[in-house]
């Protein structure tokens, strides 16, 4: 009986809140996709974030997303590759998903990232997910052309 009680409040503790959030792996096709396929226009960015303003965290109890300043330094997504120098202002939109809110400071270090453009300027949207920050790998990099220029779109679930 005490066996079976201990194991029931382990599942119980095991299924809490932390362990509920189940995010893909980022994937830099996927991310590329999403972006051609919206009916939004989008820019493929390689870049750094670089935080310019007040960190503007998001409020998980109303829902209300955070807006911070920053810049992408980086190359922009171009016919023939990551080539068009891109050096543009940023805002950073932090959203959550029940208790689990993005980080609005994003992933740190080189990232491919989808930037909407919007009338009034550009907009990464941070997830809690992180699905439109995608650390940069040379792998992730390469397969991400291949979908641009040849169609050839495989995704880390196709390995």
């Amino acid at each position: 009986m005490i066996l079976r009680t201990f194991v029931t409040l382990a599942a119980i503790v095991s299924v809490s809140p932390a362990a509920a959030l189940s995010c893909l792996r980022p994937d830099a096709v996927t991310l590329y996709e999403q972006a051609r396929d919206s009916e939004d226009a989008y820019y493929i960015v390689r870049g750094e974030l670089q935080i310019t303003g007040p960190v503007d965290e998001p409020d998980p109890e109303t829902g209300e997303p955070g807006r911070t300043e920053a810049r992408l330094l980086g190359t922009m997504l171009s016919g023939s590759g990551f080539a068009a120098p891109f050096d543009r202002p940023v805002t950073i939109v932090s959203t959550c998903a029940g208790p689990w809110c993005a980080d609005p400071t994003g992933q740190k270090g080189l990232l491919i990232t989808a930037i909407r453009i919007d009338e009034d300027g550009l907009t990464l949207e941070a997830d809690p997910c992180s699905s439109n920050m995608v650390p940069f790998d040379h792998e992730n990099a390469e397969r991400l052309l291949a979908c641009h220029r040849k169609d050839e779109c495989l995704t880390d679930s196709d390995f």
